[in-house]
Formats: C-alpha cells, sequence, structure tokens
C-alpha cells in the first residue's frame, strides 16, 4: 500500500511542481518585460537638450522639430510610468521569491516521499490512505514494502496505549471472533472396538479468545501461528474491562466471544477482501499480498500509532515495557494471569473430558457394542489398552482444584474450583438418554465433593454411604470403589478404579436399556 501512496502524493507534487514552474516562469518573463520598458522609459526621461532656430523650426527642421517637441511632452508621462514600473518590479520580485520558495518546498517533499518507508513517514493514517487510494479506484493492499516498522517511543499511560492482536486460520464473520465452543468446533478421537475403526467426534470447550500485545504471537513449543490466514487489531481501549479474563502481553484472554468494535482492524489475503468485508460491515478490513498474514501485524499497528514489542515465548524482551503494562492493567483493575494457570483452562479440560467420555458412552450404545457384560467388559479393557477408556478421561471428576483458595473464591462460574464437574457429568449423560440411579448420582457428587485425595478414613464412611434401597448391583460397586480408596491413598490408582466404575455405570445403562427395549419388542 506504502507504494501506491507514494506514487499518488508523488504524481500530486509533480503536478503541483509543474504548476509552480509555469507561474514562476511567467513571472519571470513579466519581470524581464517591465525591466525592459524601465529601460526604454530611463531613455527617454534621459532626452538631450536640443536647441532649433526659427529657421529650423519653420523649414529646415520642421520634422524632427516636432518629433522633438513630443518627446518633451511624453517625459512627465515616463517619469510615472517609471514609478508604478518600480512598484510593480518590487511586488514581482517577492511574487518570484515566494513562488521560488514553494518550488523548494514542493522539491523537498518530492524527496521526502520518494525516501518514505512507511505510512507514518507521509504522516498519513492507514484509513486515510485508504481513502485515497479508493477515490482513486486503486484498490488498497499490504505488500512486503509495508512490513517496515515505525519506531515509536514508549508512553504507556492507560488502556489507549495498547493494541490486541489475534491471529486466526478462521474467517472472522458477522463481527465477531467466535471461541471454538459457540463456533461448535468438533474434536476427533479414533479407537478400534473388535478390530473395526471408530471415529469420536465430540464438543471443543474453549470459550476463550487469546491475543497478544502490541506484537503478533510468537510461536513456541506449543504452537505455531506462522500459516495463519487472518489477523484480527483491537484497540485494548475498546474492549470492556469485564471482557478480559486474564491480561498477559504475550497472551491476554477473554470471557466468550468477542463483537468487535469499529475501530478493529481484519487483516486478510487480498483475494478475500470483498467477502470479509461483506461478512463483517462495521469494522476495518485491508488485504494482503502473500500466503499468510505473517509479519504484517507489527508494522501495521506501528502505522496506527501503536509502540511495537517483541513478543516472546512467556512476556515482552522489553523487561521495562512489560512492568509498565502490569501497572496499567493494575490501574484499570484487570487480572494479570496466564491462561495455563487460570480456572478458564482447568474447566476448559475436564470439560471436553467430559464431552469425550458421553460422546463413547452414546457411541457403544448406538452401534449396539454391548450386549452383556462380558461385552462390557472386553470393550472396556480394549479401551483402556489403548488409552482411549474411561480410566484416561474421567478421572478428572474428582480432581481438586489447583487454583489457590481465594482464586476459588474470585470467579462463582469456575468448575473445578467450585466442584461443579460431577454434576455437569451426571447432567450431560442424562441428556444423551443414559439413566444413572440416584444412588450412583449421590456416590459420584459426593466423591466430586471432597476430591480423590481428599476421601480418607474420616470421612470415607460418608462419601460411600449406600441407601439401604439400593441394588445389590450398586452395593457391590460402590463398596469396591470404596475398597480400593481403603487400600490406597495413590491418586493414580484411585483414578484408575473410579473410572472403572464409571465404565461400570455406563455399560450397566446400556445393558438395561437393552434389555427394556428387548421387552417392549416382545410385548408387541
Amino acid at each position: 500500500m506504502i507504494e501506491d501512496v507514494k506514487r499518488i502524493r508523488l504524481e500530486e507534487l509533480e503536478t503541483q511542481k509543474q504548476e509552480e514552474m509555469s507561474k514562476h516562469y511567467a513571472e519571470s518573463r513579466k519581470l524581464t518585460e517591465l525591466r525592459k520598458e524601465y529601460d526604454e522609459l530611463t531613455q527617454k526621461e534621459n532626452l538631450p537638450v536640443v536647441r532649433f532656430s526659427v529657421f529650423e523650426r519653420l523649414l529646415t527642421k520642421r520634422k524632427e522639430y516636432k518629433e522633438y517637441m513630443r518627446q518633451i511632452k511624453e517625459k512627465p508621462r515616463a517619469t510615472a510610468r517609471k514609478t508604478q514600473i518600480l512598484q510593480e518590479l518590487e511586488k514581482e520580485s517577492g511574487i518570484i521569491q515566494e513562488n521560488s520558495v514553494k518550488l523548494e518546498s514542493v522539491q523537498r517533499q518530492i524527496m521526502y516521499v520518494s525516501d518514505a518507508k512507511t505510512l507514518s513517514d507521509l504522516q498519513i493514517k492507514p484509513e486515510e490512505a485508504i481513502k485515497m487510494l479508493e477515490e482513486r479506484g486503486v484498490e488498497p493492499v499490504l505488500t512486503e514494502q509495508d512490513k517496515e516498522v515505525t519506531m515509536r517511543e514508549r508512553k504507556y499511560d492507560s488502556k489507549s496505549s495498547f493494541i490486541l492482536v489475534h491471529k486466526t486460520k478462521y474467517m472472522p464473520e458477522e463481527g465477531m471472533l467466535k471461541t471454538a465452543k459457540d463456533a461448535h468446533v468438533k474434536l476427533q478421537k479414533k479407537i478400534i472396538i473388535n478390530d473395526n475403526e471408530y471415529n469420536i467426534l465430540f464438543g471443543h470447550e474453549r470459550d476463550t479468545i487469546h491475543m497478544s500485545v502490541n506484537d503478533e504471537v510468537a510461536s513456541h513449543s506449543y504452537g505455531s501461528w506462522d500459516d495463519c490466514t487472518y489477523a484480527v487489531l483491537i484497540p485494548f481501549e475498546d474492549m470492556p474491562n469485564e471482557k478480559i479474563a486474564g491480561a498477559a502481553t504475550v497472551d491476554t484472554f477473554s470471557k466468550g466471544s468477542i463483537k468487535l468494535p469499529k475501530s478493529a482492524w481484519i487483516l486478510c489475503p487480498k483475494s478475500e477482501t470483498k467477502k470479509v468485508k461483506a461478512c463483517n460491515p462495521d469494522v476495518h478490513v485491508i488485504g494482503y499480498e502473500g500466503r499468510t498474514v505473517q509479519d504484517f501485524s507489527k508494522p501495521f499497528l506501528t502505522q496506527l500509532g501503536y509502540r511495537g514489542e517483541n513478543v516472546g515465548t512467556s512476556s515482552w524482551e522489553d523487561r521495562e515495557s512489560s512492568e509498565e503494562f502490569h501497572k496499567v492493567m493494575e490501574q484499570e483493575g484487570i487480572i494479570t494471569e496466564s491462561h495455563s494457570t487460570s480456572h478458564n483452562k482447568e474447566d476448559e479440560n475436564i470439560l471436553i473430558r467430559i464431552n469425550y467420555a458421553v460422546a463413547l458412552s452414546k457411541l457403544l450404545k448406538d452401534k449396539g457394542l454391548i450386549k452383556s457384560k462380558e461385552d462390557a467388559r472386553d470393550i472396556l479393557k480394549q479401551l483402556d489398552d489403548q488409552n482411549v477408556g474411561y480410566r484416561t478421561f474421567i478421572g478428572g471428576l474428582c480432581e481438586d482444584s489447583f487454583l489457590a483458595d481465594e482464586d476459588r473464591r474470585r470467579d462463582e462460574s469456575a468448575i473445578v474450583a467450585n466442584q461443579k464437574q460431577a454434576e455437569i457429568f451426571i447432567r450431560k449423560m442424562e441428556e444423551s438418554g443414559f439413566t444413572i440411579s440416584p444412588t450412583y448420582q449421590e456416590v459420584i457428587k459426593r466423591l466430586g465433593k471432597v476430591t480423590r485425595i481428599g476421601c480418607n478414613k474420616d470421612n470415607i464412611d460418608e462419601v460411600f454411604e449406600v441407601d439401604e434401597n439400593a441394588s445389590e448391583e450398586e452395593k457391590k460397586n460402590i463398596m469396591e470403589l470404596k475398597e480400593v480408596f481403603l487400600e490406597t491413598e495413590d491418586g493414580a490408582k484411585r483414578d484408575d478404579v473410579f473410572g472403572d466404575f464409571i465404565g461400570k455405570i455406563v455399560t450397566d445403562s446400556i445393558l438395561k436399556q437393552r434389555d427394556k427395549d428387548i421387552t417392549i419388542q416382545e410385548e408387541r
């Protein structure tokens, strides 16, 4: 885009230069003519004195005498005209001098524009540049020449000093950045049962949008964003504080999906500019040349007036800048924490595992894979051997939160910190058509409340208390679980036996439903 803007600006300056030069030449010609006239008038004014006799006046030099007298009469007019010309010469000299100054200024501007590397050098904002190009029928496009970063001084005194950068492979739509959860993204896992391969699809639970600050996210051992197609830039001041779940220079993340403010920018492939604008009519959109959006965001945000930083793996490389960022966040009352140590990440993990366990249970039921207890034991063992069974995924129902006590109380929406995961599992299973007996539900909930580590000799009887109306099968399964908890405090072993317990509950529910369906068929 910078090259197109420079070309247009240079064309304008060249036109201005030609106009000024034309004026200069015209005024110069006028000045020359005035000087010539002045010289001629001076000659007339300096007319020598000639004396004619009466005889010459009347006879021999009558013609010369008449001419001489005419010149004598014109001398006052010549003197008056010379005075007028002097005034005009002074005026014209001023005009020419002023014109020369303008020409020099235009010439300097031409040189400055020719040497400019960024829009900031031209003192033109991106939106102004886009308007300039569009008015002339030129499509605004970022090119390699637009990857030049404008260096700016640090002045971090409010949210307005920062801009958020989100890189993604998915085109924003409806002026929104949707979380994986809101976009209904599905995760997939392959399992093999009795030599047959099955694909299990289950919902993603990430309900956060992640953004770096004043730079694009750096790729590291945990992820790479170098091949992303889109970049979304959001002025931090236009992001409500209550929408920020956690602020960090390398990974600021939101609470839920984000409605893009009008001040936001979307960088996209130039071939998609019209489509992206149509899907996001209320925000700025600009295309770029190239396969990915890599290395366009930082230069562009500096053209918007922000200071560019260098994002590292865990922080900005500039320590003083990082410290000032945290001071501003503290002033704003915004929590500064990383996603990896937040309840959002903790809850996301357990909800994904619950979704998988529910999807696995539904597949076992819908495919009719379990027809007897022997089938159930065999299939559960096959799943465990592949590390895709209940042992692997469901132990988290009884996990304790890694958050500190004060963090637990801070956010009522936290799931694991407030021990809600067992209830969520039960609800999702019931929504998928599984009947879990009240006896089993109570044990699962109680164990979830005290956690697998918190279950000990002081509370174990209360945790595994069984209603006298429970079936013998229920009592047997619960007592087997209790015995293992009595024998060992090892968390991994308790997770395994609890996973087996959930597997039995699921397969029992499948078999009971199968028996009920068979009875209904027989009665018909």
